[in-house]
């Protein structure tokens, strides 16, 4: 979540390089009802993604086996997380 989109994609193909096809990856990150990027008083960078947005990166270097939201706030931020198997070497 402290990724841009392109430096998010980079992280989920290394994912899918160092962990052998078949193997399974938990994600969890917090995400909002729209994707949406902002940066905290101390200048970290955030980006939330939809859940849609979420699982459809996912879904290019694996198999997204589970997904689950909890926790949602006033804002609609809500915590996402996805059990993935890997499908790309």
């Amino acid at each position: 979540m402290h990724l841009p989109d392109n430096d998010f994609g980079l992280a989920l193909r290394e994912l899918a390089r160092v962990v052998r096809p078949g193997g399974l990856v938990e994600i969890g990150v917090w995400g909002h009802i729209q994707s949406r990027d902002w940066a905290s008083p101390d200048g970290r960078f955030f980006r939330q993604r939809s859940d849609r947005a979420l699982r459809a990166e996912l879904s290019e270097v694996c198999t997204v086996l589970d997904f689950a939201t909890w926790d949602w706030q006033e804002d609609d931020a809500h915590y996402q997380w996805a059990r993935t198997e890997v499908t790309t070497p």
